[in-house]
């Protein structure tokens, strides 16, 4: 499912307000040869941990851009 409404705290591209992006990308990296949903899992520990002000919905949308951004660097 795609949702493309604006999040009013989507630090996807700025890094210098996240700091947690490395370590949610290195936790999921981490994980995905234990499935995708393990390594998500992870991932959204992270972030919410870094964000706790965001909704469980917010954070999963915004770990999933990153991913997603992050993908089409790596290939």
């Amino acid at each position: 499912m795609c949702d493309f409404r604006v999040i009013e705290n989507d630090y996807a591209n700025d890094t210098a307000k996240c700091i947690c992006k490395p370590a949610v990308f290195k936790a999921y990296e981490s994980l995905i040869p234990h499935g995708h949903k393990k390594a998500m899992d992870a991932a959204m520990k992270i972030y919410q941990y870094h964000h706790p002000d965001d909704t469980v919905e917010d954070a999963q949308i915004t770990v999933e851009r990153w991913l997603v951004a992050q993908s089409g660097k790596i290939h």
